[in-house]
């Protein structure tokens, strides 16, 4: 584990800062759904503040509209000083995606020193997070720092150690599986990822979401990889509930079933450590018990030191008001499985890439 050169060992009395964020908040029909990258960003703020440092921040937003960047303009606006400056949405320049060094230069020219305090967007090698570094000298944020330091406990946990992985594509979380082969005690498979590796047991699942692209068949024969017993389904009689054996070729499966849930929270209770990225089912469908379910077990069942991250997990522990009951709720997503695959990302290679 590599020493992050650290924005609290910098002297940033009365200079300018660029300050890396990620306000890529949600937004919908003209509000602010989540604010849960903001408040991890505060502390940062804050610190600089207290430094008497000026601040001139620079984050993405999906989002073209303006009027939807303005929203987080507002928002963030009561945080900062008459000195500081939020930059135009990086995305509206392709600089930025293309990661030219001569947008990362115009925006080093902000500025006496970067601070990176954008973990979660720190697995895309964009001008702002790679860049940048070339021409100021660039340190960790405090935010940047606690997901470093908290997701890498999962590389030395102790036993036993359960992951549960949910998500979409195969594509995005195989690297991660086969890391933690090594590591973890259990790997549960959720969410639409289970549905391949039912497919490649031999269970017919209907019309169910699948990403038939990826070899997995090493994965079936590895007792770690815990597959759903249970789903729940979605066909032309409505849903039911049924095993893995009986998914009808009309079928379309939406969830896990409780037997799985079931089993799931049996492993979270005899639990020291626990890694939890992806909802167990459709989440932004509703379908959601089965998500809330384990969210509960391993806030409120659980001694064990627990690491959740992903949009829709977090979006659940919040709106189940748990969020400060698992050991480490990460910003990140596509960011956070990087890191556990690897090691590292694009970001934090890039703070090492000017001498200090």
């Amino acid at each position: 584990m590599r020493i992050l050169p650290s924005v609290r060992d910098t002297n940033v009395t009365g200079r300018k800062v660029l300050l890396r964020l990620d306000l890529n908040l949600p937004v919908s029909e003209g509000k602010i759904l989540d604010d849960f990258r903001l408040r991890r960003a505060l502390p940062m703020i804050e610190w600089l503040h207290e430094r008497k440092a000026k601040i001139v921040i620079a984050t993405h937003f999906a989002s073209n509209s303006p009027l939807d960047f303005n929203l987080i303009r507002e928002l963030l606006s009561t945080h900062l000083l008459p000195d500081d400056i939020l930059l135009d949405n990086l995305r509206i320049d392709p600089r930025e995606e293309a990661a030219d060094d001569s947008f990362a230069r115009a925006l080093s020219a902000r500025a006496d020193i970067f601070v990176n305090d954008a973990f979660s967007a720190s697995h895309r090698a964009h001008a702002s997070i790679v860049g940048i570094p070339k021409f100021l000298p660039s340190f960790a944020g405090i935010s940047f720092l606690d997901e470093y330091e908290e997701l890498s406990k999962a590389f030395d946990a102790p036993h036993p150690f359960v992951v549960i992985l949910g998500g979409a594509k195969f594509t995005t979380k195989l690297p991660l599986i086969q890391k933690f082969l090594s590591l973890a005690d259990e790997i549960y498979i959720v969410g639409a990822l289970a549905n391949d590796l039912l497919r490649v047991s031999g269970h017919g699942i209907g019309k169910s979401l699948s990403d038939p692209s990826v070899d997995i068949s090493s994965l079936i024969k590895n007792p770690k990889v815990i597959a759903p017993v249970d789903v729940q389904v979605v066909g032309p009689t409505g849903k039911r509930i049924t095993s893995v054996e009986n998914v009808m070729s009309d079928e379309i499966i939406k969830d896990v079933g409780p037997a799985t849930v079931s089993n799931i929270n049996n492993a979270v209770a005899k639990a020291k450590f626990i890694l939890w990225n992806g909802p167990l089912g459709q989440y932004e469908q509703g379908f959601i018990g089965t998500t809330e379910d384990v969210a509960r077990a391993i806030a409120l069942n659980t001694e064990a030191f627990s690491i959740v991250g992903g949009g829709d997990t977090i979006a659940c522990i919040r709106l189940l008001g748990l969020e400060y009951d698992f050991g480490f709720a990460s910003t990140a997503g596509g960011a956070m499985l990087d890191f556990l695959a690897t090691g590292t990302l694009p970001g934090i290679d890039a703070l090492f890439t000017r001498t200090q």
